[in-house]
């Protein structure tokens, strides 16, 4: 899942069944990272 934000914006970090969040993964740039390919299996 990818968002964008403008100045100014802000999001929240929270589950909405209130369980605390266990890992969250950040990345700025242009650009969504590719996701990799599986190779099945």
């Amino acid at each position: 899942m990818s968002i964008t934000l403008t100045r100014g914006q802000r999001i929240t970090l929270a589950k909405s069944d209130t369980t605390p969040l266990s890992r969250v993964r950040m990345g700025l740039g242009w650009q969504a990272r590719p996701r990799p390919v599986s190779s099945g299996g």
